[in-house]
């Protein structure tokens, strides 16, 4: 069987979700705004589909619908930019086919932007990035980012998913979630990005970038400015068609994978 790829959460976000009506018509539901994870493992479950509706006397409107991670399937749009369509007979709302029993949609947990503590409480920074397996959706690894100039400067620091232990709700409002991780991921290294972890070519390119960014930031006194420069430079460019060439493997992959389940059924 073949094995469906790994993507980073990075790549998901704000692609947009597209399904078919009973007609045949492709209609918009919307766009991925979190990815959602379960409370008990660092699983990905699903996603929440953000919607737009026109704008009315009080502003836009918005709307959101829950879709599990094997409802949906990676695809190209007719003018070829990335989508994701919802699974033919699958249901909007309903939980993964292997989820626990007792598993519900507000008990999920978006990893971005989580506070990460080792066990011994010393403080990571948060999670900027994860790089998850499609086909159940298992954590493959962790970036954890330490905030603007260290990034620019170190990098992020990428940690394997053997680190992350468990997550800690909060039991007041006032606190923030924190994830957990072994005390060993203050020993892991510095890269450029979930690209290295996954051994694509990507990673060289994010380094590149950050150093140029450092050596710029050093010499103006602003790391902002140089994170300007880098945007604004054909680096950018050279990632948005890595982008389109990461997309269409994991499209393919994905496709090839599902189609040697089916047949073994």
């Amino acid at each position: 069987m073949a094995t469906v790829p790994q993507i980073s959460l990075r790549e998901i976000y704000r692609v947009p979700v597209l399904f078919k009506k009973p007609n045949g018509k492709i209609k918009r539901m919307g766009r991925v705004d979190d990815v959602l994870f379960a409370l008990d493992e660092p699983r990905a479950m699903g996603f929440s589909v953000r919607r737009r509706w026109p704008a009315s006397l009080f502003g836009p409107r918005f709307s959101h619908r829950f879709v599990a991670r094997d409802a949906l399937a990676p695809a190209f749009d007719d003018e070829e930019r990335k989508v994701f369509t919802l699974v033919p007979g699958a249901k909007r709302g309903r939980p993964p086919a292997d989820a626990p029993r007792d598993f519900s949609w507000g008990r999920t947990v978006i990893f971005y932007g989580l506070p990460v503590y080792t066990t011994d409480m010393e403080r990571l920074g948060k999670v900027s990035d994860a790089l998850i397996r499609w086909k159940d959706g298992t954590l493959a690894g962790l970036e954890v980012s330490a905030g603007v100039a260290s990034d620019a400067t170190l990098g992020k620091r990428t940690l394997p998913a053997s680190y992350v232990l468990r997550f800690i709700e909060a039991q007041q409002e006032e606190v923030p979630h924190v994830l957990m991780v072994d005390a060993a991921a203050k020993t892991c290294g510095y890269a450029g990005g979930l690209a290295s972890v996954a051994g694509k070519v990507s990673g060289k390119m994010n380094i590149a970038a950050e150093k140029a960014a450092a050596q710029a930031g050093a010499a103006a006194g602003h790391v902002a400015n140089a994170a300007k420069a880098v945007r604004e430079s054909d680096t950018a460019k050279a990632a948005r068609k890595h982008v389109k060439g990461m997309w269409e493997g994991f499209s393919e992959g994905y496709a090839q994978g599902r189609h040697e389940t089916d047949d073994a059924s």
